[in-house]
């Protein structure tokens, strides 16, 4: 199957593109998904170290309106669902002692992270007061960050992916089109145009093929002109020579082929003469004597000027014989 070299770029192209297409629609997406999920558990985590410390920090002053002022560090973040203060007997069991915001219901809280919520927990220790501060925070806001990023990335990687195979198209005509251009000025030559030249408009491989082949048509154009001065030549000479061997039959014809002397010893004979060249080594000789009349029909070796040669000379011989 003949398929361009055009069409083989863009193909090659548009594999290419294929190809990393699950890096550009699925490993991106899943990627900024999980750096925004751990830059946002991050923050919680932080927000949890905060609190966590200002209620250590305010239950070894006993400062019992610190800690109350700690816990609500993020109560005007919307994201926050709730924030848990829990002591921790000898045995490590888990006892409720407050939350904030204070209509949220105790028996809500989480301990682990699930599918809409974040939960982080950090713990403290003061002398008279073990604890843990858990904090949990609504997944729906970096849920909308995460869809409106994929949503973004896919727009990004589609269009990323139209212009990569609009390039590829510009590419493959940028390179086909010298080659293009230099096929329809080998199709003029081939027709018999040798004025035509390639256009070279770089330096490249191209550029360099479209010189070598200006360079070939100037050389095949001067050795044409050549040919044809020496077919004039040739034509010339060519010529001269049949002139002169028109001549030269002529001659012949008047010393070899006399048709009277023939119709003189037979008046009823006729002559039918046609070389196969111009000249040639046949001939009648006649020869008329008082008692006998002498007719032969030569056939000399060799044909054109050899054999005409040869039949002048065999006619002297016969004459200076008889």
């Amino acid at each position: 199957m003949n398929i361009s070299l055009k069409y083989k770029i863009n193909f090659v192209v548009i594999v290419v593109i294929v190809l990393f297409s699950p890096i550009l629609f699925i490993y991106f997406p899943n990627k900024q998904k999980q750096l925004l999920t751990e830059s946002y558990e991050h923050e919680v985590l932080g927000v949890a170290r905060t609190i966590s410390l200002g209620v250590r920090i305010a239950l070894e002053e006993q400062n019992f309106g610190g800690v109350q002022t700690s816990m609500e560090y993020a109560s005007n973040d919307k994201r926050m669902l709730f924030v848990s203060l829990f002591k921790i007997d000898p045995q490590g069991n888990k006892i409720f002692f407050s939350v904030i915001p204070t209509t949220f219901n105790p028996e809500l809280i989480k301990l682990d992270s699930d599918e809409n919520t974040v939960i982080k927990r950090q713990g403290f220790k003061t002398e008279t007061f073990d604890g843990e501060i858990v904090i949990g925070y609504s997944k729906k806001t970096i849920k909308d960050k995460i869809a409106q990023a994929t949503k973004t990335t896919f727009i990004f990687s589609g269009v990323v992916s139209l212009v990569g195979i609009l390039l590829g198209f510009l590419v493959s005509r940028l390179l086909t089109r010298p080659i293009t251009a230099l096929i329809g000025t080998t199709e003029k030559i081939t027709s018999g145009d040798l004025s035509v030249r390639a256009i070279s408009q770089s330096k490249d491989e191209t550029g360099q093929l479209a010189d070598s082949f200006n360079f070939m048509i100037e050389k095949l154009q001067e050795n044409t002109l050549l040919l044809e001065e020496q077919k004039k030549d040739l034509n010339i000479k060519n010529k001269q020579i049949t002139d002169s061997i028109n001549y030269s039959r002529r001659i012949q014809q008047v010393l070899l082929y006399n048709e009277t002397d023939l119709k003189g010893c037979c008046p009823n004979a006729f002559m039918f003469f046609k070389p196969k060249d111009i000249v040639s080594g046949d001939f009648l000789w006649v020869k008329e004597t008082e008692k006998y009349s002498y007719i032969a029909l030569v056939d000399c070796t060799g044909h054109g000027v050899p054999g005409a040669m040869m039949s002048i000379i065999g006619h002297f011989i016969l004459n200076n014989i008889y």
